[in-house]
């Protein structure tokens, strides 16, 4: 009786819950905002100087974040045009870091820049995320998080072999899990972006046994061969 009452009641709840068609407009916005930033960059890459590139990688992030926060600041739920611009506020932000490291002289590839740079931007996802109650930003947090807890321990460990990068990986996939659990209790979106984010060290982890193994497979072939080329 209620599917047919549904059926002959004028459809008005179905028009309210319709999607706003000017989110998606804003999303394209955004990312033809970030885009067009990439874009000046590359043209003017040679003729700017470094803090010139950091200003044109900065001061768009600030801008998407101050829009969003514009918006929950009048009270208005989040939307998926608003979850886009955190998302590329925080890539933008991640771009300048980097760039901030090069106008500095520094080196990108060292693994305290890596740590701090990834570190800050993961950081900020993960506050976000909360703050907003912005799901997907946890899982980029968790993502950029992963790439700081490796470059920590590239510090500490000094180039660590396979297996001990993926006994990280483990360890922090159930670090993940764990979070994604208190999160659960606690009744927060956020809990399955971290199991994604536990899934997919868990997978980074197996690649690196597999590719343990199949080296140490063709290490056996050779010696059982005499010498005889080995397979890729």
């Amino acid at each position: 009786f209620r599917a047919m009452n549904a059926i002959a009641a004028p459809d008005t709840e179905a028009v309210t819950a319709a999607p706003d068609r000017r989110d998606w407009l804003r999303v394209a916005g955004g990312m033809m905002f970030a885009s067009g930033a990439l874009v000046l960059l590359i043209r003017k890459a040679d003729s700017w100087g470094d803090w010139g590139i950091f200003a044109a990688l900065f001061i768009p992030a600030l801008i998407m974040f101050a829009v969003v926060l514009a918006g929950r600041a009048r009270g208005e739920a989040l939307t998926g045009w608003q979850a886009g611009f955190l998302v590329f506020g925080t890539l933008l932000l991640l771009g300048s870091f980097l760039q901030l490291i090069n106008a500095a002289d520094g080196d990108t590839s060292a693994s305290l820049n890596i740590l701090w740079t990834f570190g800050v931007s993961a950081g900020v996802a993960v506050f976000t995320s909360l703050a907003l109650r912005a799901p997907f930003q946890m899982l980029l947090g968790a993502l950029l998080g992963l790439v700081a807890w490796l470059a920590l321990w590239d510090k500490i460990l000094t180039n660590p072999s396979g297996d001990t990068v993926r006994w990280l990986l483990i360890v922090l996939a159930a670090i993940f899990f764990v979070v994604a659990v208190v999160l659960t209790r606690a009744g927060r979106p956020q809990a399955s972006d971290l199991i994604t984010a536990a899934g997919i060290a868990a997978v980074i982890a197996a690649a690196i046994s597999i590719a343990s193994a199949a080296g140490a497979f063709n290490d056996t072939i050779g010696s059982l061969s005499g010498g005889a080329p080995k397979p890729s």
